[in-house]
């Protein structure tokens, strides 16, 4: 009867577990888009020209970053740089967004912040 009511609460515990192992997926596959969220924020702040900012705009897909899951990103990077041609110093809007390589809708992370710039080249 003890093993009967045993095997009872394993199975009960069995959702449990599976739920518990997507959540901690799903945990790093945010905590991955995170970090290179961070990584080209401050790459990009490295940069102090409009040249330079504009050079690191685009679409990067990170085939070779992927995570130890096989998970691949693509990590959007958008300067403003229409405000390049006022004085300096001036600062440009960058945003990034990472999303999964495999579904484009899925806006895993994003920032937005205000870059400092002191010349145009």
């Amino acid at each position: 009867m003890a093993m009967f009511i045993l095997g009872i609460l394993a199975l009960a515990f069995l959702p449990l577990l599976v739920q518990g192992m997507k959540l901690s997926v799903t945990n790093a596959t945010l905590a991955t888009a995170t970090q290179y969220v961070q990584r080209e924020m401050e790459e990009a702040g490295r940069v102090d020209t409009c040249e330079g900012l504009e050079l690191r705009t685009g679409t990067t897909t990170t085939d070779a970053a992927a995570d130890a899951r096989g998970v691949s990103y693509v990590i959007e990077t958008v300067a403003e740089t229409g405000t390049c041609s006022m004085s300096y110093p001036n600062t440009v809007r960058l945003s990034v967004e990472v999303s999964r390589a495999d579904d484009a809708d899925s806006l895993l992370a994003e920032a937005t912040t205000l870059i400092l710039v002191v010349a145009a080249n």
